[in-house]
């Protein structure tokens, strides 16, 4: 009996021993040997949206709502790069394996395969990656590719081809990818079809592209990738331009601390501190011209933003990574912005290839309305449906493909000429004050008239030069500013200037007066923010005005 309830004993401390062994061995087991993909194996992964017979299947992880991005705001393949790089900016990103020698390998059954030895890896970082895409997108920008304008990419794998592909996710250029394998039709088709005017391709395929150039239409760019052997016999049409990748990155870089900005502009830069990123302007527009030229000279972005005081400032603001020059930017995240049709001045959301229309801002920023003044504010204002109000801006707009306003005129200020023709007097006055003798200017036009007028207060410091190399007195201002022959020379340049910015015969003034006193927020003839004040102008010189007309 005793030797019984010993091995009693025995076996169920083995049992116990066992199953704790079982216990604590079944974790490791259950990973290393993937037992649990087995398991996993026999679970419903996705199952019918509803009973009725056809209804589509959905993952049942997601079976509420379909997935629409993979991390949330990330919508965009650059998006999701871009997070890449904040958050793994120094890791390893492309790698490349330098080619150190070719050899012929025989196999056995005697065909020769050629072997390539190479090197270690060579690697560029997420950082780098990024900066070399940007660089080639600007440099492709300012080559003249377009956004939501085709370009083909016809090369081998290669870290450039991703370069390539990544510049252009960030810079909306659709991409058409051709394989290196193909043969010369189906090239020719690809690039054809796609109406294309940059082409990215490798060295290694510079001769076979160059072979069949005469059948591309509209191919005015190669950028080719790597360095082209001497041997290699490439022969492009003249109206394509054959440019290395390298080049167009060094095209788009913007280094900060070049001796040529040092010491060409730092002292523009230095007069501002020397330590401004970026600049915005807003209150009026800038010319393109002028942007694209403080953009060189203080050596940062400076972008345009667009609001009004019954919108408290809010509109629109360029992003400090947009390259281009004359418009003012998306909407800012608080309000929405639509055009409306203006037949009469033909401006209409359906014209091509941009909707053009008064632009329309609307959200919780937009203002109650004018205080105290019920027949403006029902001019200007609406509520619609919905709740939300919405302001008239007056503004002629027109939004590009990328989503960005630009202000191309003013619906409040254009006056009917005799003849039919349309003047936007704020567009006048904006393509004049780019004369140097102009301080401000105010055009005007009489709808029974076939031609406008100007009323301009000069610079005196460039009035007088003018006036000295004449050999004209310039003690008597108000004798110099009324002077027959000054006037003919002020009109004369401004004139001119009319015509470098493109201004229609008929809204280049063929009558100006210059006007000696100085427009102030004082004189009610401007306002605090120094904007004309054009109804109290008209009236105050209203003999002036119509005495250029007589």
């Amino acid at each position: 009996m005793e030797r019984s309830l010993v091995e009693s004993v025995f076996l169920f401390s083995l049992n116990v021993a066992g199953w704790f062994w079982g216990v604590v061995s079944f974790v490791p087991w259950y990973y290393l040997t993937g037992r649990q993909n087995l398991v996993r194996r026999q679970k419903i992964q996705a199952k019918p949206t509803s009973p009725v017979p056809g209804a589509p299947y959905r993952d049942v992880e997601h079976f509420d709502a379909l997935v629409t991005t993979l991390y949330k705001g990330i919508t965009t393949m650059d998006q999701l790069f871009r997070r890449a790089v904040q958050l793994y900016a120094f890791r390893k990103c492309l790698g490349t394996r330098e080619i150190l020698q070719e050899v012929d390998e025989v196999q056995q059954n005697g065909r020769v395969f050629k072997k390539q030895v190479r090197g270690e890896y060579h690697w560029l970082t997420f950082a780098q990656v990024d900066d070399r895409a940007r660089n080639l997108g600007n440099g492709l920008t300012a080559l003249g590719q377009e956004r939501k304008k085709n370009i083909v990419i016809f090369a081998g794998t290669r870290a450039e081809w991703m370069i390539a592909l990544q510049s252009c996710f960030a810079n909306s250029f659709p991409v058409v990818t051709i394989y290196a394998t193909l043969g010369d039709d189906a090239v020719v088709h690809g690039i054809n079809q796609t109406d294309v005017e940059f082409v990215i391709t490798d060295a290694e395929l510079l001769p076979k592209l160059a072979a069949i150039a005469h059948k591309l239409k509209n191919v005015r760019h190669i950028i080719y990738i790597g360095e082209i052997s001497k041997s290699a016999m490439i022969d492009f049409p003249r109206n394509m331009k054959m440019t290395s990748m390298h080049d167009v990155e060094e095209l788009g870089s913007r280094p900060e601390n070049t001796l040529f900005l040092q010491f060409i502009f730092g002292k523009i830069r230095n007069l501002l501190g020397g330590r401004v990123r970026q600049m915005l302007s807003g209150g009026a527009p800038l010319s393109a011209d002028t942007q694209s030229f403080m953009n060189v000279c203080f050596c940062c972005p400076v972008v345009q933003g667009y609001g009004l005081t019954e919108t408290c400032s809010g509109g629109t603001i360029c992003n400090s990574w947009d390259m281009t020059a004359g418009r003012v930017g998306p909407p800012i995240p608080s309000t929405e912005i639509k055009l409306v049709s203006w037949e009469e001045g033909g401006y209409t959301i359906r014209d091509k290839p941009h909707p053009r229309g008064e632009v329309v801002i609307g959200g919780a920023n937009v203002t109650l309305g004018y205080f105290k003044n019920p027949k403006k504010t029902a001019e200007d204002f609406e509520v619609d449906r919905n709740g939300q109000r919405w302001f008239h801006t007056g503004d002629i707009g027109v939004f590009h493909d990328d989503g960005c306003l630009q202000i191309i005129d003013r619906k409040k200020d254009l006056v009917k000429l005799q003849a039919g023709e349309y003047v936007s007097l704020g567009k006048v006055e904006a393509a004049l004050a780019q004369s140097q003798y102009s301080e401000n200017v105010c055009a005007y036009a009489d709808s029974l008239k076939t031609y406008a007028v100007c009323l301009v207060v000069p610079r005196p410091k460039q009035l007088k030069q003018l006036a000295a190399s004449m050999s004209i007195p310039t003690e008597d201002w108000n004798a110099l500013c009324s002077n027959a022959a000054i006037t003919k020379a002020v009109l004369k340049d401004l004139q001119t200037v009319g015509k470098s910015a493109k201004l229609e015969k008929f809204e280049i003034p063929q009558k100006i007066t210059l006007v000696a006193e100085q427009w102030t927020p004082e004189s009610e003839l401007v306002t605090a923010a120094l904007k004309l004040k054009r109804n109290n102008i008209t009236s105050f010189y209203h003999d002036t005005l119509q005495a250029m007309y007589n």
